[in-house]
């Protein structure tokens, strides 16, 4: 499988019910509990990565309550990168040596299981080479991008798995 190119039916995660798979739910209500803001915890994820926090995939950053989950897999040339991000209001949009980190926005909006995504495909620092998801929850922004690894993975491929990983998500509150 290459970068964002899961589909349930080639092993990737199905979404539990309700959203948030069950054995993913502790590690993120804890992440939340960590940046002292909701987060939103995935049901699927695309073959062969996971949305356990802490786990073999994963990366997990806190600056000033920004924070970011990265998970990646690369094998035979293959690669497989998610990156999650929240950002408190007031801190959106981050800058990336000087330049806005999210760029390219895609005219329209697309709305997806209540969130109003827009998306961006010129993207700079971790998210450089992803189509990112960005909708606004509350006051706070949230970030949900894909690595494009080209000729298997296709712009498309990763929208259609991004929207599946934000329509599986469910918001989890800090404690």
């Amino acid at each position: 499988v290459s970068c964002g190119s899961g589909s349930p039916d080639s092993g990737s995660k199905a979404a539990a019910p309700g959203g948030c798979a069950k054995t993913w739910k502790a590690g993120w209500q804890t992440w939340a509990d960590k940046v002292a803001m909701p987060v939103w915890c995935p049901g699927w994820m695309p073959s062969p990565v996971d949305a356990i926090i802490h786990g073999q995939w994963n990366t997990a950053r806190v600056e000033q309550h920004q924070w970011q989950l990265g998970y990646a897999w690369l094998e035979e040339g293959q690669l497989v990168h998610v990156v999650f991000e929240g950002y408190p209001a007031g801190t959106f949009p981050p800058r990336c040596e000087g330049v806005p980190c999210f760029g390219g926005e895609e005219p329209g909006s697309e709305t997806i299981a209540g969130h109003v995504v827009h998306w961006y495909d010129h993207n700079h620092a971790s998210h450089s080479g992803h189509v990112a998801g960005i909708f606004t929850s509350g006051p706070d922004t949230y970030v949900v991008s894909i690595h494009v690894a080209s000729p298997v993975s296709t712009k498309a491929i990763a929208k259609r798995d991004l929207r599946h990983i934000i329509s599986s998500s469910t918001e989890l509150k800090p404690s």
